[in-house]
This record gives C-alpha cells, structure tokens and sequence, in this order.
C-alpha cells in the first residue's frame, strides 16, 4: 500500500508492504528444500525543492535452501532474520552545492545446520551460529563549477562503518570473532566533462580513497580513474569509455570462516566499454561491447573447491544486441540477443547465450505484456526456455486489476549446486517459481 500527497510546497510518498512468499519445493535426493521467505518493507519520502529526507527498511526471514550442506539437503531449521533501517537527507538550497547525509543499521541473526558436514577446511561443520549489528555513517558533499562548455564536479566523502559480531559457533563450539570491528572511509573524487562541440562530450573522471581498519587488518588506497567520449547526432549515440579500477576487500570477508587462511587483497579491475545507438523512423538499434580484466580475484580455486586469491587474470566479454520497433503509441516490440565468454585461465571458456522477445500491446483499457526468454550455458549444456505473460485492466481510474503468469513453461533458468560429499553430482535450482498472480489496486 502507498499514499502521495503534497502540503505546502512539500511533497511525501509513503509505503508499506507485506509479503509471506511459499516458494516452490526443490526435491534433493529425496528431502524437500524450503526456500520461503517472509518480508515487510516501509518506506516515507519528504522533499522540497531544496530538501529530500527519506527513511526506509525492511525486515527479513527466510530458509537458507542448499547453503552450508555438503550433500544440499540442509535441515529446514537453517535460517537467517535480517533487518536494515535507515535515514538519508539530501540538501540542495544552495547554488551547485550538495549535501548527503545517511545512517545506516543492520541486524541479522543466522543459523546453518545439517546433517552431513560441511568441508571447510581445517573444520568439518555440522552447524554455525552468527548474530551481527552493523551501523554506518555516511556523508558527502559537491559542488559543480560551469562555464558555457565545462562542468567540473569536485567532491568529498567520509564513511564510518562498525561492526560486531557475537554467539559465533561451529559445530556448537563457541568460538571467538576476529578482533576486527571498524573500517574508517575518506575519500576525494573529482569529473570533467568537456563539450567539444554541441555534440560531442568528453569525460575524465578521478576518484582516491583510504581505508583505515582496526583489528590488525592492512589498510589499503584505492583509486578509480574513468575516461569517456560521447558523440550524438540526428541519428546516432556513440558511447567508449574506459577505466582502471581497484576494489578494496569487503569489511564481512576478514571476519569470514570461508576465508581464514587466505591473505586477501585488494581487486583490480581494467575495462573497456563500447555503445551505438542507431534509431531512423519507428526502428531503434542498441550494441555495446564490454570487455574486463580483473586481477587478484577472490574464487574458486578449480584444484581445492575452495576459496583462493586466483594468481592468474580473468577475462570477461560480452556483445549485447537489441532491436525495437514501434508499431504505433500502443504496440511495441523489443528482441535482445547476447553472448557473454568469460576466461579463468584455469578451466575452459564458459560462455552463456541470451535472447528474449518482448511484445507490448495496449487495447483501450487494456495493457498486454508478452516476454519469451532464452540461456543457454555451455559448461552445462543445457537449454533454458521462460515465458512470461501478463494483462492488465483498468476499470477504472482507481482500480486496476492485472493477471501475470511467470515461468509458464517450467523451463526458466537455474542455477547449478555442486555436492561436496565426494558424489560429483549436482542439483539445479530456479529463481523462479511456476507462479500467477492476480493483483488489484484501489486509488483513493
């Protein structure tokens, strides 16, 4: 449910929802895996021309469906209750000036247990325990500089951010969390955008930020450094941009038991973006190119299973290619086709395959919605096949009633858990249930 209103020149939206969602049982060598989930979300906006003060949150818990068991057939008593509020205020009353201001808290308690150990070497764990809060403080502050063709943004940010965590135990042994309770972010960033010509624009971006931690963890300089060309015609959009980027550890990995014994670093990243757009009458035409390069991964390591800071660099590509074409103001269509390769340098290419087709009709007061979706992956040489459909009706200007099937063909795509007991087999999972919903909206 929602509410909008304005008083005075004030504008509030506020929202509240409740969701007890009955997933789809997953069958796994005979046992039932739980994946529901129940979730309640509020959220109430307030802004002004010069102010935006918005506080919002959400209350989860759900089951934890194949984590933490060896042979994914997890005790349905494994379960995570996760809460997050928090208030942003944004002030903007002063000419090219910014001010952002936000407060953060999370709380989450989470139970693993099975029957069957779970490998995490040097532990063989039945069951873990972990209670976490969590607060961050953040703020930040712009200020754009113009002339007739250059913007110059220069900004500033500060970021405290305190964890603790407590009841930690595995296999019902308590144990002690690391020392590690405080990551302390200071940052400077600056962007140039040049105006060549009334349509061309290049942008040079610079960001540096430090991260200080306690507890003994290192702390690290991280820098981000972004160039950009953008040129537009009556017809054309042409998008390259390039940047070098390095991403700090997250501050839950040093406390991790998946990642004791690792000496973490930090990721670095080096890519490559290319973008055309093409549009001539009722056909538009979308393609763009990625490449990526990262060094100091934090995966897989092929040979153990387990996690590792991977010594080689891993390649990503991906071509996307998309048409549309509109019929008229009420019927549109949309198909979309990419291909994505990715090298580890460790095993064999992986590359995934997507298309979809997308049809909007509208009919008086009728909206139509059709969408058919295609994956293919080749490391598990399988076809993957989701239709989607939906219609909705106004009856009204307050009520609106609208009928959605998702996954129709029971075909969607998965997701591939391998068991680590030693069998070499696996289990396939959707995101995506088999479901219809039938909604109505009342306006009043």
């Amino acid at each position: 449910a929602y509410y909008t209103n304005t008083i005075d020149d004030w504008a509030y939206f506020l929202y509240a929802s409740n969701l007890d969602d009955k997933r789809e049982r997953v069958q796994s060598l005979g046992k039932e895996i739980n994946k529901d989930k129940t979730q309640q979300n509020y959220l109430l906006k307030l802004s002004n021309d010069d102010h935006k003060l918005l506080l919002q949150g959400d209350m989860t818990s759900r089951h934890l469906s194949a984590n933490m068991s060896s042979d994914l057939t997890p005790l349905d008593t494994s379960v995570i209750d996760y809460e997050r509020h928090s208030f942003g205020y944004v002030y903007k009353g002063i000419d090219n000036l910014k001010f952002l201001f936000s407060y953060e808290m999370y709380d989450s308690e989470m139970f693993l247990e099975d029957d069957n150990p779970f490998p995490i070497p040097p532990y063989n764990i039945s069951s873990m325990r972990l209670d976490s809060k969590e607060k961050v403080l953040s703020t930040e502050l712009t200020y754009k500089f113009k002339t007739d063709s250059n913007v110059l943004l220069l900004g500033a940010k500060y970021r405290d951010k305190s964890f603790v965590y407590s009841n930690f135990e595995l296999s019902g042994i308590p144990r002690t969390p690391s020392a590690y309770n405080n990551q302390n972010i200071a940052g400077l960033f600056a962007e140039n955008r040049y105006q060549l010509a009334s349509n061309s624009i290049v942008t040079l971006g610079f960001q540096y930020n430090r991260y200080d931690n306690n507890g003994g963890v290192e702390d690290e300089n991280i820098r981000l450094l972004r160039v950009g060309h953008t040129y537009t015609n009556q017809d054309w959009v042409f998008k390259l941009y390039g940047y070098t980027m390095e991403i700090p550890t997250e501050a839950y990995m040093h406390n991790s038991v998946f990642a004791r014994g690792i000496t973490l670093k930090k990721q670095t990243n080096l890519a490559l973006t290319q973008e055309t757009k093409y549009q001539i009458g009722k056909d538009k035409v979308r393609f763009v190119f990625n490449y990526m390069t990262v060094e100091d991964l934090l995966g897989t390591d092929p040979d153990t299973s387990q996690l590792a800071i991977l010594d080689k660099p891993t390649s990503f590509y991906s071509v996307i290619s998309e048409y549309t074409h509109t019929f008229d103001e009420d019927n549109k269509l949309i198909l979309m086709g990419s291909y994505n390769l990715i090298d580890t340098s460790y095993t064999d290419n992986e590359i995934e395959y997507n298309a979809y087709v997308k049809f909007f009709n509208t009919y008086k007061n009728i909206d139509l919605y059709n969408e058919l979706i295609y994956y293919y992956y080749t490391a598990e040489q399988s076809h993957k096949f989701d239709l989607n459909i939906g219609a909705s009706y106004a009856y009204s200007d307050d009520i609106k009633i609208e009928l959605k099937g998702e996954n129709i063909l029971g075909k969607a795509y998965t997701d591939r858990y391998y068991r680590l007991d030693g069998s070499g087999t696996y289990l396939d999972m959707t995101p995506f249930d088999r479901r219809v919903y039938l909604n109505v909206e009342y306006l009043f």
